[in-house]
């Protein structure tokens, strides 16, 4: 990626997303910002290694003429929900409920197990 002049551009690390012609959507932080494909200065992927890969979309560098327009700004929990999907094990995403079962102390030791292990289910 070419050096971009610091004075006439700033940096952005995100999530490149497909968007509509003509507009670059990209997730940075807790944030989804749609911007004009004009203002772009240099592009480049940015591995990072011992993260997790998303699902979609590109990590990338972005380089924007200082000043770039904002054509929208929308909340990336959404897409972040989406890219990095929360993993569960088969065993529990595959099965059926037990609800008509009175199993109320299995519930509560397998409510206990999955919170434990960062597998409760999203609400």
């Amino acid at each position: 990626m070419p050096r971009a002049d610091r004075r006439t551009s700033c940096r952005l690390d995100g999530i490149l997303l497909g968007a509509p012609s003509g507009m670059l959507r990209i997730v940075v932080g807790d944030l989804c910002l749609d911007l004009d494909p004009a203002d772009l200065v240099a592009i480049a992927e940015v591995p990072a290694p011992g993260e997790p890969s998303p699902r979609f979309g590109i990590r990338v560098r972005l380089e924007l003429r200082r000043g770039a327009g904002l054509w929208g700004v929308s909340p990336g929990a959404a897409y972040l929900n989406w890219l990095f999907p929360a993993r569960r094990p088969f065993a529990i995403a595959c099965r059926t409920s037990v609800d008509e079962v009175p199993a109320d102390r299995f519930r509560a030791q397998e409510k206990e197990f999955l919170r434990l292990h960062g597998l409760d289910p999203p609400r």
